[in-house]
């Protein structure tokens, strides 16, 4: 169980964890127009070749979606040879990348799991360290706050094809924006801080429960992903040549006031904690 207040009003409920944070259908399949399937090729193209096998991947559910619609459409006798046949679509629709969303969920189970420093060094010496990079990208560019800024940066542009391709295919483009992140992470100084909250207020998470604490928007720059992986410990993930791979931090009260209200600041809808009283506190800070 959870306790989850919506920022919407601020009403405060305690649920179980399958109730939170969720949008039915989120990532269902659009029918992608050819124009659009064009510049899906497009972005494939540009991607760096370690990426494009992946990549293509995705592309598949979309080009079989297409296929199939319009092969239904021009033959309405399938629907009656076969009744099921709506159904069948349907699944396809709804189900095709909630799977491959479930398949990445499992590359994080051992990072979620982490209890030190030591046990994210394992991972890398395991070689599942890029899986594990990639759900952690994953879980930052997959949400409906991030939806709702690609979105917002296409406004000013009325009828932009992309900003349409990029609701109709947004499973897609934030997986692929994933992949990129982690090939360029892999290919830099990166860095993991394991920080350990041994004080009395816990961390609490949100509907986007990886954000960059660090961006500074008026330079358009910054990063320093924060991901609260329990009420007592989170990682950090950040870019300096100059520090160690893996080290941590034994948080004070201020870091994780700073951070809990950060949380609150670049959530959605919903933060979520476990008891009531953190949240009435990040609240009224």
């Amino acid at each position: 169980s959870i306790y989850t207040t919506f920022k919407e009003g601020l009403r405060t409920i305690h649920t179980s964890l399958m109730n939170v944070g969720q949008q039915k259908h989120f990532y269902k399949i659009y029918e992608l127009s050819s124009e659009e399937l064009e510049l899906m090729r497009r972005m494939i193209e540009s991607a760096p070749l370690k990426l494009k096998g992946f990549a293509s991947l995705l592309m598949i559910p979309y080009q079989s979606f297409a296929e199939i619609i319009s092969i239904c459409r021009r033959t309405p006798q399938l629907k009656e040879m076969n009744p099921e046949i709506e159904s069948s679509i349907r699944e396809i629709e709804i189900n095709t990348f909630e799977q491959v969303e479930g398949l990445i969920e499992s590359f994080g189970t051992e990072l979620i799991e982490c209890s030190c420093i030591d046990d994210v060094i394992k991972i890398e010496e395991s070689g599942e360290i890029q899986k594990a990079l990639l759900y952690f990208f994953v879980q930052f560019v997959r949400t409906k706050n991030m939806y709702s800024r690609i979105i917002a940066g296409f406004e000013e542009e009325k009828g932009s094809k992309f900003k349409t391709f990029c609701e109709h295919a947004f499973p897609f483009v934030s997986l692929f924006h994933a992949l990129e992140l982690c090939y360029k992470t892999v290919n830099s100084h990166w860095h993991i801080i394991f920080v350990k909250n041994e004080t009395d207020i816990p961390f609490i998470t949100g509907d986007q429960p990886i954000f960059n604490f660090a961006y500074d928007e008026k330079r358009d720059e910054g990063l320093e992903l924060y991901y609260p992986i329990s009420p007592k410990s989170a990682l950090v993930l950040c870019f300096d040549c100059d520090m160690p791979q893996y080290s941590t931090l034994n948080a004070d009260e201020g870091y994780v006031i700073t951070h809990n209200k950060a949380m609150w600041d670049n959530s959605d809808l919903q933060v979520f904690a476990n008891n009531s009283d953190i949240l009435q506190e990040v609240i009224n800070t």
